[in-house]
């Protein structure tokens, strides 16, 4: 509170000095992933950093993932497409290396199958809602997953 108010000459220094150290300490974060959308840059730098933990030969590459400059999808539904494919992701690399068998797109050995295996459903369901759609192989232990989006407001009305 005592941040927020002003001293006698109408600037408030202390307010100032906190926001310039806070520009110093983001201007020094090092991102991995630069995809020119904030959102997304955490997201995946957030879970490569899940996946190292766990898997730590696993690449993840996202140099093709591409943003218009006016992006007009909603960040939630990008977080929702990326963070099911990471996950879907990184569970069939984990099945994968403890079976050492090829790659195929798996489906979920979770106990609760109503809460659990819905990822690549939410994906789609949420890529349709652009008019796009998703496409997916798995060949020679490489798994890849193509969404393409329409880059336009939602066809879905969101109050639904």
């Amino acid at each position: 509170m005592q941040l927020a108010e002003r001293n006698g000459n109408g600037e408030n220094t202390e307010l100032r000095a906190y926001l310039s150290e806070l520009n110093q300490t983001f201007d020094r974060l090092e991102f991995r992933f630069k995809t020119g959308n904030t959102v997304v840059d955490t997201l995946l730098g957030m879970k490569y950093h899940e996946i190292m933990r766990t898997i730590p030969d696993l690449q993840l590459n996202a140099d093709k993932l591409l943003f218009p400059e006016n992006l007009m999808i909603q960040s939630y539904d990008i977080g929702v497409i990326l963070g099911n494919a990471l996950d879907n992701a990184v569970e069939a690399c984990k099945k994968q290396k403890a079976a050492e068998q090829g790659a195929e797109f798996p489906a979920t050995t979770k106990p609760d199958k109503k809460v659990h295996g819905i990822g690549l459903t939410n994906i789609k369901n949420t890529a349709e809602k652009y008019r796009g759609g998703v496409d997916w192989t798995a060949w020679n232990k490489v798994f890849t997953l193509t969404v393409m989006l329409k880059n336009e407001r939602s066809t879905q009305n969101e109050d639904q």
